[in-house]
C-alpha cells in the first residue's frame, strides 16, 4: 500500500498546530487521529506514533499526530492535558479536510492524552477511542497502588525469594522502603480530602459513561495502569459498559518501548478498526460505529490476551 506522508499545518483558536498526515492511497471511511499527551511532541516516546502512524497507514487508515499547543513546533501557549480539548476538535477536523474520504476519526491517546480523550469524549466528533493506560493519579492513589502491585507482586514471585536466599536482596534497604510507603499510605488516606465534583477523572467519567466503543490497551507491567484498574474495580460507575474490548499487553512498560510491544499495539488497535469497518459496510440501523459483536452488552470486561 503506498502511503504518502506530509506536513499539516492547521488553525487552533489563532494559533498554528503542526502535524504530520500519513495518507494511504486508497484511505478508509475510518481516519486516525493520535494524540500526544505530556510534556512531548508529535513522534511520541521512542518514535512509538511515528511506528503506530505508518502502520496503520499501512492499513489503509489515514493517520494525523501532531503537537498540541506549546509543544512540538505549534505555536502558542504550552497547556496541561485538561487544556487540550480545543487541541483535539481542530486536529479531528484537520484530519477531514485534508483526507476527505475519512468520514469518522478515531482517536488514540496514551497515558494523559487518554485521560483528555475521555474528557472531550461527546463534546468533540470521535466515533471511539483507543486508550492506552489512562492517567488517573489522585494524590492517594499511586502509593496504595505501589503497595497493593508492586510489593505484593515482590513476595509472590520465585525469582525474589530466590535472590534473598542468594543474599542477593538489601533486606534492610527495602524493608525501610516498604515502611515508608506504608507511612505515606496512611497519611494519604487521613488528610486525603474527597475528589472535588468536577476534577479530571470525574470529567473522564462522563466520557467513559458515553458507552462509546473503545479499545483499552493495558500494560502489565505499568503502575499508572494498575491504578486506572484499581479506580474501576472501587467504582461501579466505571465499570464495563458493554463496548469496551480491554487488551493486556503482557510484560509490557508505560510506553510500549520495545518493537514487539509497538506491534502489539498495532495489532490491536488493527482488530479494533476492523470491527468498526466491518460495521459500517454492513450497513448497520445504528450508527455505523456500533460494535455489538465485538462489544458485547456483558456484565464484565471483554479481554483479549496478547
Amino acid at each position: 500500500m503506498t502511503t504518502i506522508e506530509r506536513a499539516l499545518l492547521f488553525d487552533c483558536e489563532g494559533d498554528t498546530l503542526v502535524g504530520v498526515l500519513a495518507q494511504p492511497a486508497r484511505p478508509s471511511a475510518l481516519g486516525v487521529l493520535i494524540v500526544v499527551g505530556g510534556p512531548q511532541y508529535r513522534a511520541g516516546s521512542h518514535r512509538q506514533f511515528v511506528h503506530l502512524a505508518r502502520a496503520l497507514a499501512a492499513r489503509r487508515y489515514c493517520t494525523l499526530r501532531f503537537d498540541c499547543r506549546g509543544m512540538g513546533d505549534s505555536g502558542g501557549r504550552a497547556r496541561t492535558f485538561e487544556e487540550i480539548e480545543e487541541d483535539i476538535a481542530a486536529a479531528a477536523a484537520a484530519l477531514r479536510r485534508a483526507c476527505p474520504a475519512v468520514q469518522q476519526v478515531v482517536a488514540f491517546g496514551l497515558c494523559d492524552a487518554a485521560s483528555a480523550l475521555l474528557m472531550a469524549a461527546g463534546r468533540v466528533d470521535l466515533a471511539a477511542l483507543m486508550l492506552a493506560n489512562p492517567w488517573v493519579r489522585r494524590p492517594d492513589s499511586l502509593n496504595a497502588a505501589v503497595v497493593q502491585h508492586y510489593y505484593a507482586g515482590r513476595l509472590r514471585s520465585v525469582a525474589f525469594w530466590r535472590d534473598l536466599l542468594a543474599g542477593r536482596v538489601p533486606v534492610r534497604a527495602r524493608v525501610a522502603e516498604l515502611l515508608q510507603r506504608l507511612r505515606r499510605l496512611r497519611a494519604d488516606r487521613r488528610c486525603a480530602a474527597p475528589a472535588a465534583a468536577g476534577d479530571f477523572v470525574d470529567s473522564m467519567r462522563g466520557g467513559w459513561q458515553r458507552a462509546m466503543p473503545t479499545l483499552l490497551l493495558i500494560s502489565e507491567h505499568d503502575i499508572t495502569a494498575r491504578e486506572f484498574g484499581d479506580l474501576r474495580r472501587a467504582d461501579a460507575r466505571w465499570r464495563d459498559t458493554g463496548r469496551v474490548v480491554e487488551a493486556m499487553l503482557h510484560d509490557a512498560d508505560h510506553t510500549f518501548s520495545s518493537a514487539a510491544w509497538k506491534d502489539r499495539v498495532v495489532t490491536e488497535c488493527t482488530r479494533f478498526l476492523e470491527v468498526l469497518v466491518a460495521e459500517t459496510v454492513a450497513g448497520a440501523a445504528q450508527p455505523p460505529v456500533h460494535c455489538t459483536p465485538a462489544f458485547p452488552a456483558a456484565p464484565a470486561t471483554h479481554k483479549q490476551e496478547v
